[in-house]
């Protein structure tokens, strides 16, 4: 339920805010001072995180909701965002699951991109408007992945989710700048981070959970702190562990070349 009424409130909105990198986020804006508006459909992971932030000195409201179902996000943002501006929102519901796409069941399939796409689209479809009506400037921060830029084997439906993003954004920044809007738009693309993202069942999952969990992936709380670091420059690309470059450089010249994609694991 929302608690105070902070009519002067700069809010963050976090979607898939009950662990992991969302998590990270909203407790990230904590500490930088926002009013928080958290959204997920994980009531008990909601309810903890709140509990972070509110521990960190923070106004919170927060609300269950599936970022699949428009209507449940309008009705949830209509809840949260009462009163005052949103400074910053984060699209950052998603989830993962992996396997050569001909073995992965369709709910699977389904899941994935009705999460990781269609939740976006649903979330900046909701959100825009308020953030066009209200004088103050906004960002708006989309979690992608380098897997927006990258493929690998047995992330094909996850990554083409990823890819989509990547087009989605650059047309929303292009959309607001015609309009003249004071809306930043930001793709947040992190590698390996040690979350509960592959957190499921299957053989392929327990991979990933082991480099996700590698030396080289950074802690929820990491990424979200060179998140909070970049942002006062960020432009539209914000690539939070810079060594992902290379590869992608890489990947990007065979393009321009017309190389066949390169077979790794």
């Amino acid at each position: 339920m929302p608690s105070g009424n902070p009519l002067n409130a700069q809010w963050a909105l976090v979607t898939g805010a009950a662990s992991g990198i969302g998590r990270a986020l909203a407790l990230e804006a904590a500490n930088e001072g926002h009013h928080l508006a958290l959204i997920d459909f994980d009531d008990a992971g909601l309810v903890e995180t709140a509990r972070l932030a509110r521990s960190k000195g923070a106004t919170v409201r927060q609300a269950q909701a599936d970022v699949r179902d428009r209507g449940a996000l309008e009705a949830a943002c209509g809840q949260l965002l009462q009163d005052g501006s949103v400074a910053l929102v984060f699209v950052n519901a998603g989830v993962l699951r992996a396997g050569p796409l001909w073995m992965m069941p369709a709910a699977e399939v389904d899941l994935v991109l009705d999460v990781n796409l269609k939740g976006a689209i649903n979330t900046l479809a909701t959100v825009t408007p308020r953030l066009l009506a209200q004088s103050q400037g906004s960002r708006v921060v989309v979690t992608a992945s380098v897997g927006a830029l990258t493929a690998a084997p047995e992330l094909g439906v996850y990554s083409a989710s990823k890819h989509a993003l990547w087009a989605l954004c650059e047309s929303y920044q292009r959309d607001l700048r015609a309009l003249a809007a004071s809306v930043e738009v930001t793709l947040l693309c992190p590698g390996a981070v040690a979350t509960g993202l592959a957190d499921h069942e299957g053989a392929m999952a327990q991979t990933m959970r082991e480099r996700m969990a590698g030396p080289s992936a950074l802690s929820a709380q990491a990424l979200a702190r060179r998140t909070f670091e970049a942002l006062p420059t960020a432009g539209f690309w914000l690539f939070p562990q810079p060594d992902y470059l290379t590869p992608i450089r890489r990947r990007l010249q065979r393009i321009i070349d017309q190389e066949d994609p390169v077979a790794r694991r």
